[in-house]
């Protein structure tokens, strides 16, 4: 079978933005050392890391990024398909709504040692597996550590903190 002369549609959400290896090797074929990822401001602190050592090639073929196709180079609106749930979670200021912060303490007291006001390493691990299912992934995760580390890089979430991760979460769109 010729494998360039079958059509392929491939499609996902690839929870990515800007230049990403995976758009890359799927849209050039293939992904080097040389490539840098841009553009994703949930991966922050990523851009300019080096992917890969050597050449990754793909021979399926060259594919189009039909939302660029369609309506050009960054122009794609956002993909969700649910109806709009951000004013339940912000106010047309910005700001957190209150009903949304008390569900956020809710959850971030749910994690918390009983009788403590922060929660602890453990608690941080336990709630980043349930929302991501392994530790170290995530802008959830970058965000938790950035706030551990505004601490002093203890071992401690604040519920300021915890909330600062929902709020970046809710005003990036997600």
């Amino acid at each position: 079978i010729d494998v360039a002369s079958c059509p392929v549609v491939f499609a996902g959400d690839l929870n990515s933005m800007g230049q990403t290896g995976v758009r890359e090797i799927l849209v050039a074929g293939e992904v080097g050392p040389d490539f840098r990822e841009s553009g994703d401001p949930t991966e922050a602190g990523q851009q300019g890391k080096e992917l890969t050592a050597k050449v990754k090639k793909q021979s399926v073929g060259f594919f189009a990024d039909a939302a660029e196709v369609c309506f050009g180079e960054g122009a794609a609106p956002p993909t969700i398909l649910a109806s709009n749930i951000d004013s339940k979670m912000r106010h047309d200021n910005g700001e957190l709504t209150q009903n949304f912060i008390e569900t956020i303490k809710r959850a971030f007291r749910q994690y918390c040692v009983e009788g403590q006001e922060v929660m602890q390493r453990e608690g941080v691990e336990r709630w980043l597996l349930a929302i991501n299912k392994e530790i170290g992934r995530g802008s959830e995760y970058r965000a938790a550590m950035a706030a551990i580390e505004k601490l002093g890089g203890g071992d401690v979430l604040t519920e300021e903190g915890f909330i600062g991760v929902y709020a970046d979460e809710v005003a990036e769109g997600k």
